[in-house]
């Protein structure tokens, strides 16, 4: 079975825990973030709290159904309280979602390969243990491929906002115009062979240093 298999009713509700966790502990961290520069946008709209719903977009938790990526509601800054906040602390924003879940990935492989899933705290196999180890499972494997996606220069990813905020200009007024267009580039990336090959790769690589981190195979 491939990892990014489509429509793998068998991993289905492990893929959208997992999901909605990594999801929402990034949307999380980006309003706080966004706090500490000074700017309550992401707050008066109800982004800093432990609510899926809150952070979830229709049509990014769709992307669930083909393989375990998807994308959130953006987290969006007000320019004006953002003013005297430096180019190097946006910049730093932005790529402090991607980060959160390189270090979640490492968090979850960690789990995943270290808790007794098949002694006691697995139930000596049973339903729990399965359960659990299929969640903790698809938790590493999302964030690893959050970790990728959001680097992309894509609308709505971080990615994306990293290069918004380092455009002026023309180039910003270009970003404006093409931000749908954007959109239908990730989408044709999550959902068509060739973009979801071009995952699975990156994902094995990624994966392959992580493993040797743990010292694993």
């Amino acid at each position: 079975m491939e990892l990014l298999a489509y429509f793998d009713l068998d991993t289905l509700l492990f893929r959208a825990v997992a999901f909605m966790l990594a999801i929402t502990l990034h949307d999380v961290w980006l309003s706080v973030f966004a706090l500490l520069l000074g700017d309550r946008t992401a707050r008066e709209q109800g982004r800093v709290h432990g609510n899926p719903g809150r952070h979830l977009d229709p049509l990014g938790s769709l992307m669930v159904l083909f393989g375990p990526y998807g994308w959130s509601r953006p987290v969006t800054l007000s320019p004006k309280p953002l003013e005297k906040s430096s180019r190097f602390m946006l910049i730093l924003w932005a790529l402090s979602g991607p980060l959160l879940h390189l270090v979640l990935s490492l968090l979850f492989g960690w789990l995943f390969l270290e808790l007794p899933l098949d002694g006691p705290l697995g139930a000596g196999g049973g339903w729990a243990g399965a359960l659990l180890k299929g969640i903790l499972h698809y938790c590493y494997i999302v964030n690893v491929l959050l970790f990728l996606l959001n680097l992309l220069p894509l609308y709505p990813l971080d990615g994306w906002k990293l290069l918004r905020h380092l455009a002026s200009g023309r180039m910003a007024a270009f970003l404006d115009k093409y931000e749908k267009w954007s959109l239908l580039v990730l989408m044709a990336l999550l959902m068509l062979p060739f973009g979801r090959h071009w995952l699975e790769m990156l994902f094995q690589q990624v994966n392959h240093w992580l493993m040797a981190v743990y010292s694993v195979g």
